[in-house]
Order: C-alpha cells, then structure tokens, then sequence
C-alpha cells in the first residue's frame, strides 16, 4: 500500500510541476487575454422590455396578510394517571 501512495504522489506532484510551468510560459492570464468592455456575452438575457408607449403599468401587489397560527392540538393524558380511563379499568 506505500508503495502504492509514493507512485500516486510522485505522478501527482509531476504533474502539478507540468502545469505550473505551462501556466508560466504564456505569460498572460486568461483575464488579461479578455476584451475591455463586452458588450454582449452569449447566452446573456436581454435587457427588460419597456411596455409600449401609453400602456399602463401593473400595479404593484399588495403585500400578503400574515398567515393565521395554527390550532393548538391538546394531546390527551395517557399512562396510569390517564383521566379519560374507564373507573373498572383504573
């Protein structure tokens, strides 16, 4: 099993060593290589539609009235000190 661990790590350390000498030799990151101002990205939504001149805008919904508490459940006596027992049975 070390055997096993040393061989992983060595190929593991071989290749970060790889790509940390690839990544210097360009010189430049990736932000760098990226226009200025993008005007535009792919996939980008477009900007909200503005309604149509002399068309009225939805008004704004009401704010929703708090919800009612819930019913409290009274959970009935059980075990020898149940009140709800039948008198033979106590």
């Amino acid at each position: 099993m070390t055997k096993i661990t040393a061989v992983v790590a060595a190929v593991f350390m071989g290749t970060s060593l790889t790509l940390a000498l690839l990544s210097t030799a360009r010189g430049r990151s990736v932000i760098e290589q990226l226009p200025a101002a993008v005007e535009e990205l792919p996939g980008m939504l477009p900007p909200a539609a503005q309604p149509p001149e002399g068309a009225q805008a939805l008004p704004d919904a009401e704010p929703a009235s708090p919800p009612e508490p819930a019913p409290s459940a009274e959970i009935p006596p059980s075990g020898p000190d149940a009140t709800d027992a039948a008198p033979e049975d106590r």
